[in-house]
């Protein structure tokens, strides 16, 4: 099997990681790993842990993480190897605060399946556009926890429809809370100055059609410090019949 088809194979496992699907990842293991395939980290001894254990992987990141997307930035491949550059954003089910992480790593083919990899991991700290965009995830996925722990403490939300200030995350979980399920947003134009991400989006759902609308075009506007929106302001652009 040539290099493109090696790079093809594991463009393929990496970018399904983005389908979020812990079943089919499972599957698809069993077709690219072969029984004995070997991992070597940081320099350290080889440990084999076979298909069998990249299986159990798969099943540990998802019970640790959600919202789980990986962006390839390089494959470049040689002979039998593959050397890959690629990012991995999430969200940690337990804190609720985004994960971005760094991955090089280099893996050996043998007849098409990977039998070795050599990789290293780089914690990077979330940035806000990374936490502004794994909010809007939590948000359509309709958890108020997760949403809840993207706010600060003593977090600020301005209505975008009463001249009334939300502070704390009580008052913002009690406004948020009864639009979960029932409004979906889609948002573009992300702009980041600084700690500051505004962006446009679209709101869909019962909510907005009982308001009379199709749906309802927003500005939004969110500081971020420390993986933390500290405020979130929210103004009504448009409204479609």
């Amino acid at each position: 099997m040539d290099t493109q088809q090696n790079k093809a194979i594991l463009k393929r496992w990496l970018e399904s990681w983005n389908k979020n699907s812990a079943e089919e990842l499972e599957a698809l293991a069993e077709e690219i790993f072969t029984a004995d395939f070997t991992v070597f980290d940081k320099g350290q001894p080889g440990e084999v842990v076979g298909a069998e254990g990249v299986k159990q992987f798969v099943r540990e990141v998802h019970r640790n993480s959600a919202d789980i997307h990986i962006t390839v930035e390089d494959l470049i491949a040689e002979g039998e190897k593959v050397a890959g550059r690629y990012t991995v954003r999430g969200v940690n089910k337990a804190t609720g605060k985004p994960e971005h992480t760094a991955v090089i790593e280099n893996y050996r083919f043998v007849n098409g399946r990977v039998t070795e990899a050599w990789g290293i991991d780089i914690p990077v700290d979330p940035q806000p556009l990374v936490v502004v965009k794994a909010f809007d995830s939590a948000f359509n996925a309709g958890d108020i926890d997760r949403v809840m722990a993207f706010f600060a403490d003593q977090a600020v939300l301005k209505s975008p429809h009463e001249p009334k200030i939300y502070i704390g995350g009580q008052q913002i979980r009690e406004w948020l809370e009864p639009q979960l399920g029932h409004i979906r947003v889609v948002s573009k134009n992300h702009q980041v100055n600084g700690d500051s991400v505004t962006w446009q989006g679209t709101l869909n759902g019962d909510v907005v059609k009982q308001m009379g609308s199709s749906s309802i075009d927003e500005i939004a506007e969110a500081v971020v410090k420390d993986g933390k929106i500290v405020s979130f302001t929210l103004i009504i652009s448009d409204r479609r019949p």
